[in-house]
């Protein structure tokens, strides 16, 4: 690790307890040839899972006042010295030379985004090369894959980005809530910029599926996310298409107007004149059939 790093390791942190020390523990105990820094964004834990970690490893500790995890990511970025932003959530485990083997392809193919594959730390051979979606915008894992590969989806359990690129697509979304559909919406938006999202089957990290968030995280929370995600992107038919998938969900109506009463139309039109593609183009590049 160093002060000049060319890659920055950006963790979100909220509620981690034991994890966060453990994770922590693995990248600095992993070897690897990169120069890179980490990042710790405390987003207002309340276990104090974030105490004295900045004297048992060397990282920044970035502290926020409960942004959630979309906005958490973008408030590390802008602490972060890197050309590369690797994001990480808080509860993995990687092997040596991960960072060396995963970033590889951003080096030598002049790839925009790169994930590895990712197998629950409890069934290390059950592995996910990166995602797509069901027909109800549900996670699917790629499953069977021997070769770097395009995918709709690159898990936010790690990913890595350009700084180039992840600043001319502004980010994460600033305007979710607590949690739900960041690795989606900021995949998809990816794509439809003319981006490119790829997945490194050679390198496999560990991540801790947990059965419960150990933050408040409310359906009203998630599916606002996801309703303002496809007002961003989608058109005008599969924007009517989530909202039927939501139609009996609690509070739908204040969903609703708290989505068309935010920025939500105005960035809307923003994306429509950047992007190079549209919905259409990337669900069927994908065969999603929504």
């Amino acid at each position: 690790m160093g002060l000049n790093s060319r890659v920055s390791i950006i963790i979100p942190c909220k509620n981690e307890g034991k994890y966060i020390d453990d994770t922590l523990a693995s990248l600095t105990a992993a070897h690897n040839r990169t120069e890179y820094e980490i990042i710790v964004v405390d987003d207002a834990s309340e276990d104090n899972c974030c105490v004295g970690l900045t004297d048992r490893y060397p990282i920044k500790l970035v502290r926020t006042s409960g942004v959630g995890s979309a906005q958490a990511r973008n408030e590390g970025a802008k602490k972060a010295q890197g050309e590369i932003l690797v994001f990480c959530d808080g509860h993995i485990f990687v092997e040596n030379h991960w960072l060396d083997n995963l970033l590889e392809p951003l080096h030598n193919r002049r790839l925009d985004v790169i994930c590895p594959a990712i197998a629950p730390s409890d069934n290390v051979a059950n592995v996910g090369y990166g995602q797509s979606l069901n027909e109800t915008l549900g996670v699917v894992w790629y499953t069977d894959m021997v070769q770097i590969s395009p995918v709709a989806v690159g898990p936010g359990a790690c990913l890595a980005v350009r700084r180039g690129v992840f600043q001319r697509s502004q980010g994460f979304e600033s305007g979710f809530q607590v949690w739900g559909y960041e690795d989606i919406e900021f995949s998809i938006k990816l794509w439809l910029l003319g981006y490119q999202v790829w997945v490194q089957p050679g390198v496999k990290v560990l991540h801790v599926f947990r059965q419960f968030h150990p933050y408040r995280v409310l359906m009203e929370h998630v599916n606002y996310n996801l309703l303002r995600m496809a007002l961003l992107h989608f058109n005008e038919k599969r924007v009517e298409r989530v909202i039927e998938l939501l139609k009996n969900q609690p509070v739908i109506e204040k969903t609703l107007t708290r989505s068309f009463f935010s920025d939500v139309m105005e960035k809307r039109s923003l994306y429509r004149k950047l992007r190079l593609y549209n919905d259409d183009w990337f669900f069927r590049k994908f065969g999603i059939p929504f």
